[in-house]
């Protein structure tokens, strides 16, 4: 588990220190950086607690801060330039040249001038630094997409950001929808365009995929995000209580994916664990009350938009087949399979090696309202599509239980060696598996080798129809 009690909280530490090393590296000011710290006070605010705001005019508090700023510098002759620079009369404070205003107006109004705007320069710089640290190191513990684009409701997305950006005293967040519909791509594009807003402090991903998230699950997940021995707590309640304690202090955005049961019992204890922190949860399962949370369904695709991604798939598998489908074979298919973006994928990559009739032949009996009976078929005519040594690669993946991904050398451990024979052989197969929609790469893992993963319809079809559990 990767934890995120190293995370950088973008809280910019702007301190005599930090502004003292930003100077002690300033050579020039630099007028390209044109980005204005949202508001000037950040510098009184944060420099100088101890000023009241009626006691200290900004740009001498500024001028201020440069003096003492300066004074720190070790470096001689930098202390010397940024002294004529910015200074008068050899580094004298406010209170020291206030009396000789009179003597020169224009100067002095000048150079503090001169000290507001490099400091404002040197300050905003540094926040931007710190800010796209920060949004780089939130998306890595998020993963990057596995989609290519969002088919469908371009806007839905936009729904699930303004729970994140104004929670309005609902701190839960849940988005449903039925397998394969596109809940995790939909709350993931929300959650990369909330970090690129600066809406997320601090982030955590739980687990709840290929097992059952009950909630001592969630605490002991939680638990080692924040570096806490779980084991030295005897009783759920108290682990609780402590993990509570520190995340008033630091509130995260706790996401969870792909939550399948248990929705409403987990969710009244989830409840009662946020605020100020927000919880995101992406289920299957519908909630029966809604009244304390943000709740959004994400809805099937038009037959327009279902058109788009069956061809984006047959391309995917036969880049020089035909780019086209008839819109009279297209109400075939979405009266078979409905608006459901994987089924639609499946069927699309069948297409991109078998002929329409041939897709159907193991489909006639099939309609989109029975959602099981219809992805079992598909996933059936998939399978007995699929070449031996796919298969056996395949059903690895089913035979690995409780991960949510696995590594190239476990693959080559669990398959047929006569099959499969080495990684350059396996990472073929993969990439067949992975334009035919069966396996895609784990981008929310963050180990230094490359994961893959299954969707859990697939592994539920790999379960229930291809593994004997009892060999």
């Amino acid at each position: 588990m990767n934890n995120m009690q190293d995370q950088l909280s973008y809280d910019p530490p702007f301190t005599i220190e930090l502004v003292a090393s930003l100077l002690e590296a300033y050579n020039q000011p630099d007028p390209s950086l044109t980005l204005p710290l949202a508001d000037i006070h950040l510098v009184k605010s944060n420099l100088l607690p101890e000023e009241s705001e009626n006691e200290l005019n900004i740009k001498f508090a500024v001028d201020r801060i440069l003096v003492d700023t300066v004074d720190q510098i070790k470096v001689a002759e930098q202390k010397d330039i940024l002294k004529k620079r910015y200074i008068i009369d050899g580094g004298m404070n406010k209170r020291t040249y206030s009396k000789e205003i009179s003597k020169s107006p224009q100067t002095v109004s000048r150079r503090e001038f001169e000290a507001t705007v490099a400091l404002t320069q040197l300050l905003n710089h540094k926040e931007f630094e710190l800010r796209e640290t920060h949004q780089i190191e939130l998306k890595h513990y998020l993963g990057s997409a596995t989609y290519k684009t969002l088919i469908g409701d371009q806007d839905f997305w936009k729904s699930i950001l303004s729970s994140i950006i104004n929670p309005a005293g609902k701190w839960v967040t849940v988005v449903t929808g039925i397998g394969g519909i596109g809940k995790s791509s939909q709350t993931h594009r929300a959650l990369w365009e909330a970090i690129d807003r600066s809406a997320v402090e601090r982030f955590m991903r739980i687990d709840a995929k290929n097992k059952k998230l009950e909630f001592i699950e969630f605490l002991t997940q939680v638990a080692d995000w924040l570096k806490v021995d779980a084991s030295e707590f005897e009783r759920a309640d108290e682990l609780a209580i402590h993990l509570l304690k520190m995340l008033k202090i630091s509130p995260y955005l706790i996401y969870i994916d792909g939550v399948e049961e248990h929705i409403e019992e987990l969710l009244d204890q989830l409840i009662g664990f946020a605020n100020p922190s927000q919880i995101l949860i992406t289920s299957r399962v519908e909630p029966t009350d809604k009244s304390k949370i943000h709740f959004f369904q994400v809805p099937l695709l038009s037959q327009e938009h279902a058109k788009c991604l069956v061809l984006d798939a047959k391309s995917d598998v036969n880049a020089n087949g035909s780019a086209d489908l008839s819109d009279a074979h297209m109400s075939q298919i979405y009266e078979k399979v409905g608006g459901n973006p994987l089924a639609l994928k499946l069927v699309g990559a069948l297409l991109g090696d078998h002929s329409l009739s041939e897709v159907f032949e193991d489909l006639i009996d099939v309609n989109y309202p029975d959602t099981e009976k219809m992805y079992r078929r598909v996933y059936i005519k998939t399978w007995n599509s699929l070449h031996p040594k796919n298969q056996d690669v395949l059903t690895a993946f089913g035979v690995v239980k409780d991960v949510r991904s696995i590594s190239i050398e476990t693959l080559l451990s669990l398959t047929v060696p006569r099959i499969v024979k080495d990684k350059r052989e396996l990472y073929d197969v993969l990439n067949f598996l992975k334009t035919h929609s069966l396996v895609e790469i784990d981008r929310e893992d963050t180990s230094e080798k490359t994961h893959y993963k299954i969707h859990n319809l697939t592994r539920t079809f790999l379960e229930t129809d291809i593994i004997d559990w009892g060999q």
